[in-house]
């Protein structure tokens, strides 16, 4: 269902000044939407309209089946967020603490949820111990963060930013919109946001709404919208500056690309190196998510079932707005129920669902609507901190969305649909996921933001293990233990620790300690090999051999600091693993040199995060023994009540 559902939205000022004229527009749950336009263009007016502060003279907008006109004011102010263009417009009281305060003190809230969430609210845009700064002693740049964290300590659905980077410099715009996508995809937050900026358009939102004089005038991805550039600049707009070089390039230089013209650095890089004409190179293929897969059979299994005509393709169109053509396969029609199913291609990404058969099958159900089951191979939900309720079939909501959506297109609206979906091999497949340490049993989860599969993405990888940290928290192990792999995993378990409390960090030793800290976590255990871990006392927080490696090197330097003798130094130096370095440091009684480097790892890991977090690292060899621990690890486990075999 919409979020937000605006028909023929008309506004007028005194002396007849259309502002607005006839705006349709929906908008989804998690969407990250941009409205463009110059100034006087109507996008305040419409902020202004949505958040009530404007009475509606004409047209209608809906949350979800309930007219605005009847929701409360108090109410709207609750579920919708509003951060002005100028953040001293917004705050009122003395201190940070209780102007981020008003809002929850005004729904009335207990003290102690009050205090929790301004906490919470701070945290989450880097103000932990502004508390009690004066307002007037704050940057613009740090006023701006004030006026979010308000917004967030009310927990809205929708979060609307009117001009959210004007004023501030380049280095604060990235980190204000790297804050605000974090919301967006961590918390799944609706993001509409107005700017003059074009260049943040195609980097954070997934759709563009253009306004000239009160009218839309284009909608749609950034791809799309960018590439209409006549009416882009109708509308008093331009293209970004990657865009606008490589017009320049086509024009003046003769190249000629396949694709739109690139929009974002990333963007450009792919285009030059494999789609330029001069020379012509391999170009990666994008693929389609499962989700884009559950959503073609579902809409090809309902199109067999009402015409009982076999299909070869079936089209969808994506959340960015990108229509696929899906083959069709195993089609099988009945009197009262049909299915077929779609394969999935994850393009040149090696994603191991590739080649997976997605099936769907779809019945006439007497009450209109559309339902959705699942069968073998669909995982279940079983732990919280998920996108999806406990009990659930593990499907994320944007899949869920696109099944409907395409259901819905072939369906009339007194119609009602049964659908089931479900993937043969699934369970097995799953096995070699995360699903098993996120509590998804039974199969794989059908997922997808965007319906399409970017190739070789590292981000979308990265992306994908900060859920382990939200189950983690949601059945309340506020304590975690980043480890490297399945292999330390099952070392931590074999030691003691909790299931629950385990997450595989893979190589990004740095960016899993700086989710830990947005997402709330107290204090974290870094339990891994010692070749793995040793890297981060040099200060290395990727440990993908191919970024550095320094391993060696930080247990030779804390050996020497030991006052270990030279030719012991030496022999250590001729070591090819740090495994090698162990049976070394054992023949010399040099052992507490691990002990040594497992503190000094602790030490550079808070370093990283600021001190915000207690950190505390366990060694083991590849067998699992353990080689080194320090204080720290030792104090945060035995609050726990873990290690039941640590020395």
């Amino acid at each position: 269902m919409a979020l937000i559902d605006i028909n023929k939205l008309s506004y007028k000022y005194a002396g007849s000044i259309s502002a607005l004229e006839s705006v349709n527009l929906t908008v989804w749950p998690g969407e990250f939407l941009a409205v463009l336009g110059r100034n006087g263009s109507g996008k305040t007016t419409l902020f202004k309209l949505l958040t009530g502060i404007l009475d509606i003279q004409e047209g209608e907008i809906k949350m979800g089946d309930t007219p605005l006109d009847d929701i409360s004011k108090r109410e709207l102010h609750r579920r919708i967020g509003f951060v002005f263009q100028d953040p001293n417009d917004q705050l009122l009281a003395p201190t940070v603490a209780q102007d981020v305060a008003f809002g929850p003190a005004n729904m009335g809230l207990p003290k102690d949820e009050i205090f929790r969430r301004v906490q919470q609210s701070l945290a989450v845009v880097g103000l932990e111990g502004f508390e009690h700064r004066p307002i007037h002693m704050l940057s613009f740049g740090q006023k701006k963060r004030v006026a979010v964290a308000g917004v967030l300590a009310m927990e809205p659905e929708i979060l609307i930013l009117d001009e959210p980077t004007a004023g501030l410099d380049p280095v604060a715009v990235s980190d204000l919109m790297k804050l605000v996508l974090r919301l967006n995809q961590e918390r799944g937050l609706t993001v509409i946001f107005s700017t003059h900026d074009v260049e943040l358009v195609p980097v954070y939102a997934h759709r563009v709404l253009i306004l000239e004089r009160g009218t839309m005038v284009l909608e749609g991805n950034p791809e799309t919208v960018f590439n209409n550039r006549e009416a882009l600049r109708q509308a008093g707009l331009r293209l970004p500056r990657i865009g606008h070089l490589f017009e320049v390039i086509e024009k003046h230089h003769g190249w000629r690309f396949h694709d739109d013209i690139p929009l974002t650095i990333g963007q450009a890089w792919r285009t030059l190196l494999y789609t330029g004409t001069k020379p012509q190179k391999r170009r990666w293929r994008k693929g389609y998510t499962t989700g884009s897969c559950a959503a073609a059979a579902a809409k090809g299994a309902t199109a067999l079932l009402l015409t009982k005509e076999n299909l070869d393709k079936i089209s969808i169109y994506t959340p960015s707005g990108v229509m696929l053509n899906l083959g069709v396969h195993d089609c099988i029609v009945g009197n009262h129920t049909a299915s077929c199913s779609v394969i999935k291609d994850a393009g040149d990404d090696p994603d191991i669902t590739d080649g997976i058969k997605v099936f769907a099958q779809a019945s006439l159900a007497e009450a209109p609507g559309i339902t959705i089951t699942t069968g073998e191979g669909v995982g279940t939900v079983t732990k919280p901190g998920l996108a999806v309720a406990v009990g659930e079939p593990a499907i994320n909501p944007v899949p869920r969305r696109m099944i409907e959506e395409a259901v819905r297109s072939v369906i009339t609206a007194d119609q009602g649909i049964n659908i089931k979906v479900w993937v043969p091999g699934g369970e097995q497949v799953a096995a070699r996921t995360l699903n098993p340490q996120l509590g998804i049993k039974g199969g794989i989860s059908l997922l997808g933001t965007t319906g399409i599969v970017e190739p070789m993405s590292e981000e979308a990888f990265k992306n994908s293990l900060v859920p382990q940290i939200k189950v983690a928290l949601a059945q309340g192990e506020d304590t975690i233990v980043l480890t490297p792999g399945r292999i330390g995993q099952k070392h931590a378990h074999a030691l003691g620790i909790p299931e629950q409390a385990v997450v595989q960090m893979s190589n990004f030793v740095g960016y899993m300690l700086d989710q830990s800290v947005v997402s709330g976590v107290r204090r974290i255990v870094l339990c891994g090999h010692l070749g793995k871990l040793a890297k981060v006392a040099a200060g290395i927080f990727h440990t993908h051999s191919k970024m550095a490696d320094a391993r060696l090197e930080a247990i030779i330097v804390e050996a020497a600091l030991s006052g270990v003798r030279q030719e012991v130094l030496e022999t250590l130096a001729q070591c090819v693993t740090a495994e090698a370095a162990i049976p070394v440091l054992k023949e010399h009684d040099l052992a507490p040199v691990l002990y040594k480097l497992a503190g000094r790892i602790s030490a550079r890991a808070q370093q990283r995060i600021h001190g915000k977090l207690e950190v505390g690292s366990i060694l083991l060899s590849l067998k699992g023994e353990v080689v080194g621990f320090d204080a720290n690890a030792l104090a945060i486990g035995r609050s726990k009540q873990w290690y039941s075999q640590l020395p």
